[in-house]
């Protein structure tokens, strides 16, 4: 027998009664198959191939055959796993109990038939749906709103339980909430935000005088459970971060611009908002949020985890896959578009003089940022022109930039009844360098970060192999490569690549006796690639740091050891 020491893989037995188990409303489902598929800002899906007929040691029918098209549709459903003999490599510790490996909704039931037999499947929804499920549009989220024509100047700061300053109210939702936590935890102001709405009741809705259509008054309670189960701080939805699942919060670093924290939770009210009549908790974490600041959902079973998305950072989860751990590896390296570097452009601009150049020539000032990584040559790549994210363009609107209230700058101001003085002097205004310099440097952090996410698109792979639950999408991982034992001692094939995991699937075939697990990865690099090059790697995230996610499991308690 070969010297199996070192071995990452273990003996699990699929064959008795009961491994994989679905419950759906108290009843219990034994699955011949089970596949599942998580992937960062996405909701997960989960096919279940029940056992039909009956079962030949009692002889009794299957479940389904009792409930069949009987089943509700939305109703809770879990999928637990419970799979015999040893788990943990070279220790010969075996299985106890059981592990949840999706948790989610029943949406509905589909029939097969394959060579002459009937399958009936399943399908399931991850509990995430239920930010989808719910608006963010309340009878007091925006004074344009069709069904309140009169809506009130100043209304309770959410999260606050006090009244905020006269602004729109679209403005007020959660302001001094996401203002007070920029730059301590960004997704805790954001989260208790969203958190407050799930508490306001949502817009009524009637069709005519009898009431036809409903009417009824709802709460966002499913979008409150969900976000309870997003790790994080967030008012009633807190969830205390867990570092081995990947939770960090998110700290956006200003480079000492004074008005980010003003200018982002302007920006995170009004976006949240502006799209009223269909916006989702979803659409604004996904479609809002991530873009705007570069964020990603990760969904694991029981709980998910907001992140800032560093697919080419050079630090890596702590799992090597070695080569006995993955069967299949398909690499493809050409880059669609290769890129030499980014610029961003801003909204701010000035004809008055105000941010005049250092020579004093008054030309007009507009900020904006870029990133270009070293290259062979000018033309080496295509250059990516983007638009500034709206919290940016709101630092460089915002008020400090336009001199003082009253007078010239450095002169003396007029008289008025809030200036009564006899032209008393103004301050002077900061000097253009100490505003613009600190800007100009969030808006090239600002388009790094684009960089980061564009550098290697197109350049991923797809690997399958053992069974396992200890890797989430957004992880770091690294393959390791063995050298061609007839290429006469050298192989410079043979090198390490490191990639970024956008999708976990797994598979369980309790019939066949088969598992495995499947990644789909994107940001490949090799060795070299992974230590220094600007192109193809990164130190830290450009706008949250160096502590940031690095990867997590999507089980904790199956998170396996490396050798």
């Amino acid at each position: 027998m070969a010297d199996d020491t070192n071995k990452q893989w273990a003996y699990t037995d699929l064959s008795e009664d009961r491994t994989i188990v679905l419950t759906i409303e108290g009843r219990e489902y034994e699955l011949a198959q089970f596949t599942a598929s998580f992937a960062r800002n996405e909701v997960p899906r989960a096919t279940c191939l029940v056992a039909i007929g009956r079962n030949a040691r009692t002889q009794e029918p299957a479940q389904i055959h009792k409930t069949g098209l009987a089943l509700t549709q939305m109703k809770k459903a879990k999928v637990e796993l419970r799979p015999r003999k040893e788990w943990r490599p070279r220790g010969g510790e075996e299985w106890e109990g059981s592990e949840l490996i999706f948790e989610g909704y029943y949406t509905g039931l589909a029939y097969r038939k394959v060579s002459n037999r009937v399958q009936a499947v399943l399908h399931l929804s991850h509990w995430l749906i239920d930010l989808s499920f719910s608006s963010t549009l309340d009878k007091n989220a925006h004074p344009s709103n069709p069904t309140s024509l009169v809506a009130p100047a100043v209304t309770p700061q959410l999260g606050t339980g006090t009244s905020g300053a006269a602004v729109f109210v679209s403005h007020l939702t959660g302001h001094e909430s996401i203002k007070t936590k920029v730059k301590d935890d960004l997704w805790h102001g954001i989260k208790a935000m969203l958190c407050a709405l799930t508490e306001v009741e949502k817009m009524e809705i009637k069709c005519d005088k009898s009431g036809a259509g409903g009417g009824d008054k709802k709460s966002n309670t499913r979008a409150q459970e969900a976000l309870k189960k997003i790790q994080g701080p967030g008012g009633d939805c807190s969830k205390d971060y867990d570092s081995e699942m990947g939770g960090l919060p998110l700290k956006l670093e200003d480079q000492g611009v004074p008005l980010v924290p003003e200018a982002v939770a302007n920006s995170v009210t009004q976006q949240t908002l502006h799209n009223f009549a269909h916006t989702t908790f979803w659409d604004v974490i996904t479609g809002v949020y991530g873009p705007m600041f570069n964020l990603a959902i990760i969904p694991q079973v029981e709980i998910a985890t907001i992140i800032a998305s560093t697919p080419a950072l050079n630090q890596t989860y702590d799992k090597t896959l070695k080569p006995g751990e993955y069967d299949n590896f398909d690499l493809t390296g050409q880059l669609s578009r290769p890129l030499q570097g980014v610029g961003v452009y801003g909204d701010y601009e000035t004809l008055t003089g105000y941010g005049k150049t250092e020579t004093g020539k008054g030309e007009a000032v507009c900020v904006g940022g870029h990133f270009a990584s070293d290259a062979e040559n000018a033309g080496d790549g295509m250059w990516l022109v983007v638009r500034s994210p709206p919290w940016l363009r709101v630092v460089s609107s915002s008020g400090i930039y336009a001199g003082s209230s009253t007078g010239i700058v450095g002169n003396a101001s007029n008289r008025s009844s809030t200036t009564p003085g006899s032209n008393a002097p103004q301050p002077s205004d900061p000097p253009p360098g100490k505003i613009f310099s600190p800007l100009r440097k969030l808006y090239n952090a600002y388009a790094h970060s684009v960089y980061v996410e564009n550098m290697l698109r197109g350049r991923g792979a797809n690997i399958s192999g053992k069974l396992r639950f200890d890797i989430a999408p957004g992880s770091i991982i690294k393959l390791e490569s063995v050298a061609e034992q007839f290429a006469g001692g050298e192989d410079n094939l043979a090198v390490d690549i490191y990639g970024h995991v956008v999708r976990v699937t797994i598979n369980i075939n309790a019939e066949a006796q088969r598992a495995g697990t499947s990644f789909q990865l994107s940001h490949i690099r090799t060795e070299t690639e992974f230590n220094g090059d600007d192109r193809t790697t990164v130190k830290a995230h450009p706008l949250f740091g160096a502590d940031v996610y690095k990867g997590a499991p999507l089980v904790k308690n199956w998170k396996f050891p490396n050798a």
